[in-house]
């Protein structure tokens, strides 16, 4: 289970990953006074009156295989390419919560903003949930060098058992390094980042959600190029259960708008 509180404009929302049972969800929110529970990664729809919810996809890896199995479940390219990143040098660089020291924070906030930068969009890391993550002992942070520059970062939330992708930014333009060589790069990091979470006991991994269950854009393709899985489908779902949470999503309107 993963547990975020969210202060937005006097309204305290509270967020879980990968939990099932409903009346502990419940249990869990009423007990930090939340006015909104964000759920997220759950199976099943929950059965409460007035409760949102979109039924969402991803891709899974299952971390409870041998690494060779999982590595298996790659597409051939990938495991080509992973190869050869591998030859070329590049070097994976993985911090847990206990070890993101401001500085690194700072790296990773840089990079995430220019990614988003060359490609036009406004959009900047919110640092104050990614330190939330990290106070709570839940964020894997992950870089990869080639020949040292950093050339990707990526980010998992994560509790004992389950990580999902929360983030994962390729430097082309910042860089000046060849797009392939990154693609490649990029490619290992996400390899090694499996490793990692591996051995830490991670057992799952979402890898960040896709667009669609059938009409996938490029990056869900990127994505699927990891496993053979088919995309697997689970709730976001929220609900009221204060009068000003309820107030408030009548405010916000139907989940996905």
């Amino acid at each position: 289970m993963i547990k975020l509180i969210e202060n937005k404009k006097g309204i305290t929302f509270f967020h879980i990953w990968f939990e099932e049972d409903e009346n502990l969800i419940i249990d869990e929110a009423r007990r930090v006074h939340a006015d909104i529970i964000q759920v997220h990664g759950k199976k099943e729809r929950m059965r409460a009156a007035g409760v949102q919810g979109k039924k969402q996809w991803t891709f899974t890896v299952d971390l409870s295989k041998t690494m060779d199995e999982v590595v298996s479940g790659f597409n051939k390219n990938y495991r080509y390419e992973i190869r050869r990143a591998g030859k070329e040098g590049v070097k994976a660089f993985h911090y847990d919560s206990s070890e993101i020291t401001d500085l690194l924070l700072l790296e990773y906030e840089k990079l995430y903003n220019a990614m988003y930068r060359d490609k036009g969009i406004d959009n900047s890391l919110n640092l104050r949930i990614i330190r939330q993550y990290i106070q709570n002992e839940m964020l894997l942070l992950s870089f990869v060098e080639n020949g040292g520059v950093i050339v990707a970062v990526h980010s998992y939330i994560k509790d004992r058992e389950h990580a999902r992708l929360h983030h994962s930014a390729s430097l082309f333009r910042e860089t000046g390094k060849d797009a392939n060589e990154i693609s490649r790069a990029n490619k290992y990091l996400h390899c090694e980042d499996m490793k990692r979470l591996k051995d830490n006991g991670v057992k799952s991994l979402d890898l960040g959600g896709i667009s669609d269950r059938e009409n996938w854009n490029g990056i869900d393709l990127f994505k699927k190029g990891f496993t053979k899985n088919e995309p697997e489908g689970f709730w976001y779902q929220r609900i009221g259960i204060t009068i000003k949470g309820k107030a408030a999503l009548r405010v916000l309107g139907a989940v996905g708008k």
